[in-house]
C-alpha cells in the first residue's frame, strides 16, 4: 500500500503527468512494458530450460536403468512451457507496439492494457506462499535426497530412492505400476494448475471497459473462492503422506515411502505449472482481443460518422482509466475474503489446508535431516547408517524452504517494482483528470 508521503509525491507528479504529450506518455509506458514483458516471457522459458536440463542429465547419466515416465513427464512439461512462451510472445506481436505508424493515443491504450493485464494476472500471495513455495521446497528436498547415491544406493534416472528403511528387499521407486501412482501425479497437477484460476476468472469477469462496470456477483465470488480451494485441495496428499510416515516410520523417515510418493506428486506439479502458464497466457489473449475489438469498433464508428461522442468512447475503451480504477481499489481485491457463506467457508478451508501444507513441508525437511543416518529398529546394518545425526545435512534441509521463500520474496518485489512503474504513471494521469486521490496498491 502507498504511504501518505508517497501519495503526496504522486499527486505532485500527477500535475506534470496531465501535461504530458501523447508521445512522451507512450515512451514512458513503453519503458515500463519492456521489462514486464521480458519478465513474463522468462517464466515459462525458465521452466522449459529447467526441463531440458533434467532431460539431458537423465539421458547422459551412467546408470543403465532409467524411468520412461520421467522422460515422458519432462517432455510434456517442456512442450507446455514452449507453448506458454510462444503465446506470451505472440501477445506482444498482436499488439504491434513497435509499429511507428500507430497513432500515439492507440499505442498508449494498448500499452496501458498490457500493463493492466500483466498486473491482474500476477499470482496472488494466496497462491504463491501456501502452494508454490512449499512445492518448490519439496522438489529440492527430494533432489538433494536422491543425489546422495552412495549413501542411500539411489538411482536418480530411474527415480529410485534406494532401499526402503534400508531393506534391500523393499524398493523405494517412484511411478511403479498402479492406480495410486498416477493419482498422486494428478493431484500435483491440480494444485499448481488451479493456482492461476482465481486470477484468470477475476480478470475475465471484471472486464474493465468502463469504470462503472458492476462489481462481482455473489455467485462469481463463490466460484473464485472455490477455485482457490481446489488448488489447496491438491496439496492434501503431501500432508497425508507426511502424517502417515510420521506415524508408521518416524525413525526412518528419510528412507520411507514419503520420498517416492511425493516425487510422483511433484512431477505432476511441474506439469500443472506449465499448464497454468498456458492458461494465464490464454486469459491475457482473451482480454487483449476485447481491447482490440473495441478499438476496431471505434475506428468503424469514426469512419461512419463525422460527429463522435468522445466521452462515450473514453468511458468504454479507455483501459488506462480502468487500470487506474483497479489500482485505486475501485475493483474488488483478489486477496480480500469475500462476503457470503460459501466463499467464507471456502476461504477458511483454504487457509487451514495452506497452513497444514506449509507445516508438513517444513516438518519433512527437518525430520529427513534428523533421520538421515537411521536404520530400522535402531539397527546398524543399513547402507545409510551413521552413528551421529548429520547436522550439516539437517541444516541444509532446514534452509531449503527458507532460501526458496527469500528468493520468491525478492522476485515478487522485483515484479511489483517493474509493474508499478507503469501503473503509478497511469494513476497520476487518471487521478489528476478525475480528481481522485491516489492510494492504490502498486
Amino acid at each position: 500500500m502507498m504511504t501518505t508521503a508517497n501519495a503526496n509525491s504522486v499527486s505532485k507528479e500527477a500535475v506534470a503527468a496531465t501535461n504530458t504529450d501523447p508521445n512522451e506518455a507512450v515512451a514512458a509506458l513503453m519503458l515500463a512494458v519492456k521489462p514486464a514483458a521480458k519478465m513474463y516471457l522468462r517464466q515459462p522459458l525458465f521452466l522449459a530450460f529447467f526441463s531440458v536440463d533434467l532431460l539431458v542429465a537423465t539421458a547422459v547419466a551412467p546408470q543403465e536403468k532409467k524411468s520412461i515416465i520421467l522422460y515422458v513427464l519432462l517432455a510434456v512439461t517442456l512442450a507446455f512451457s514452449i507453448v506458454a512462451t510462444s503465446l506470451e510472445w505472440y501477445l506482444l506481436r498482436k499488439l504491434d507496439l513497435k509499429n511507428k505508424t500507430l497513432e500515439p493515443k492507440r499505442k498508449e491504450r494498448r500499452t496501458s492494457s498490457l500493463l493492466f493485464v500483466y498486473r491482474a494476472m500476477r499470482l496472488s500471495p494466496n497462491s504463491v506462499w501456501p502452494v508454490l513455495v512449499p512445492t518448490i521446497s519439496i522438489f529440492f528436498l527430494l533432489l538433494i535426497r536422491i543425489l546422495f547415491v552412495d549413501h542411500f544406493s539411489t538411482n536418480p534416472p530411474d527415480l529410485d530412492f534406494g532401499p526402503k528403511h534400508g531393506d534391500p528387499d523393499q524398493p523405494n521407486i517412484a511411478f511403479t505400476p498402479g492406480g495410486s501412482t498416477f493419482g498422486h501425479c494428478i493431484q500435483g497437477v491440480i494444485a499448481t494448475l488451479f493456482m492461476y484460476m482465481p486470477d484468470g476468472a477475476f480478470l475475465t469477469r471484471w472486464t474493465p471497459l468502463s469504470q462503472n462496470h458492476p462489481m462481482f456477483q455473489p455467485k462469481w465470488l463463490s466460484f473464485l473462492a472455490l477455485a482457490d480451494l481446489v488448488s489447496k485441495m491438491g496439496t492434501i496428499y503431501p500432508v497425508y503422506n507426511f502424517i502417515k510416515r510420521m506415524i508408521k516410520s518416524p525413525t526412518t523417515f528419510a528412507t520411507s515411502s514419503y520420498m517416492n510418493n511425493c516425487c510422483e506428486w511433484v512431477m505432476g506439479a511441474m506439469v500443472g505449472l506449465a499448464l497454468g502458464m498456458i492458461f494465464a497466457a490464454c486469459v491475457k489473449h482473451v482480454f487483449i482481443r476485447k481491447v482490440l475489438e473495441a478499438e476496431r469498433e471505434e475506428l468503424s464508428n469514426d469512419s461512419n460518422s463525422n460527429v463522435i461522442n468522445n466521452s462515450t468512447h473514453e468511458e468504454r475503451y479507455d483501459i488506462a482509466a480502468a487500470s487506474a480504477a483497479f489500482s485505486l481499489k475501485e475493483a474488488p481485491n483478489k486477496t480480500q475474503p469475500p462476503d457470503g457463506c460459501l466463499p467464507i467457508v471456502c476461504v477458511t478451508l483454504s487457509n487451514i489446508l495452506a497452513i497444514l501444507f506449509l507445516l508438513s513441508v517444513g516438518g519433512a525437511c527437518a525430520v529427513t535431516g534428523l533421520t538421515w543416518n537411521n536404520c530400522l529398529d535402531g539397527g546398524d546394518d543399513c547402507g545409510n547408517y551413521g552413528e551421529d545425526t548429520n547436522w550439516v545435512v539437517f541444516t541444509i534441509l532446514i534452509l531449503v524452504p527458507l532460501v526458496i521463500s527469500g528468493a520468491c520474496l525478492l522476485f515478487r518485489k522485483h515484479s511489483r517494482n517493474v509493474l508499478g512503474k507503469g501503473i503509478v504513471f497511469r494513476i497520476n494521469q487518471a487521478s489528476t483528470a478525475t480528481g481522485v486521490a491516489s492510494g492504490g496498491d502498486v
